[in-house]
């Protein structure tokens, strides 16, 4: 699933001026990921995972969609609001991306037409949060004024 922001500057201060997210429209709920582990003996009791989760659906990307893909896709809904070439920076915040080489943020760049500067941003759990207070950082320095994060 993709979210993404857009962060700028007003003066000094820093906001997240847009959100936009992406949900794959493939999903298996609880029960069938039960069944999936189950086709040959029980090892999970019908239920549990809804229990022990709270989750009753789970959403997977289409059979050779990419984590860019669902980053753009998310991204063109926030692009719908402002101009493309408004964005002067983008970083790709996650733990999952295409490939090792080229950073994620570049195929996605490439994706939505962006020819700003693109970078990777991978700290497991915590990429999207560093990749906030990165992007903070570069406004409140004055190197960019509108990053999108993914």
């Amino acid at each position: 699933m993709g979210l993404e922001v857009v962060i700028k500057s007003k003066g000094m201060n820093v906001k997240i001026s847009h959100v936009g997210s992406y949900i794959p429209v493939h999903k298996l709920s609880s029960r069938e990921v039960e069944d999936r582990i189950n086709q040959k003996e029980l090892f999970i009791a019908p239920g549990s995972l809804e229990k022990l989760f709270g989750v009753k659906t789970r959403y997977f990307a289409a059979p050779g969609q990419q984590c860019s893909d669902l980053a753009a896709a998310a991204a063109r809904k926030i692009l719908e609001q402002i101009d493309l070439h408004a964005i002067d920076c983008l970083i790709y915040a996650s733990a999952c991306g295409d490939l090792i080489e080229p950073a994620t943020a570049n195929i996605v760049q490439h994706k939505l037409g962006l020819t700003c500067p693109a970078f990777d941003v991978k700290n497991a759990c915590n990429s999207f949060l560093n990749g906030i207070l990165l992007a903070t950082s570069l406004i409140q320095s004055g190197v960019y004024k509108k990053v999108l994060i993914k």
